[in-house]
């Protein structure tokens, strides 16, 4: 299964709304989460053979109406990704709050490598 799928079953596991790069109109009512990859680590092994290891590094953010609960949600997640055994992921940056002034929600956001085969 694609690191992607995997994340994406992971997160719903705490927040049922789960986009890939950006929410879809309309917004859920209620809270949720967006996840994209923003970079990675790159294996390059010398003999030009394909690597069995990969390495994402996914910014995660979480909308809500409350910052408290945007927050919560964030830290759920940090500890899920921390303990799963489908991959290892790892928090590159703590939490980081957001505000979207035309929608009024708060944001948290986050970014994790993730190392995966």
């Amino acid at each position: 299964m694609a690191v992607e799928q995997t994340l994406y079953s992971l997160l719903t596991t705490v927040c049922p709304d789960v986009f890939a790069d950006f929410a879809e109109e309309p917004l859920p009512s209620g809270d949720f989460v967006v996840y994209q990859q923003i970079t990675g680590d790159v294996i390059n092994p010398i003999a030009n053979d394909v690597p069995d290891l990969r390495n994402s590094r996914m910014q995660i953010t979480v909308w809500s109406k409350s910052r408290i609960r945007a927050n919560e949600l964030s830290r759920q997640i940090e500890d899920l990704l921390r303990t799963t055994e489908l991959f290892q992921a790892r928090p590159e940056t703590a939490l980081t709050n957001d505000f979207d002034d035309e929608v009024k929600l708060r944001g948290s956001r986050q970014d994790f490598s993730i190392w995966w085969k």
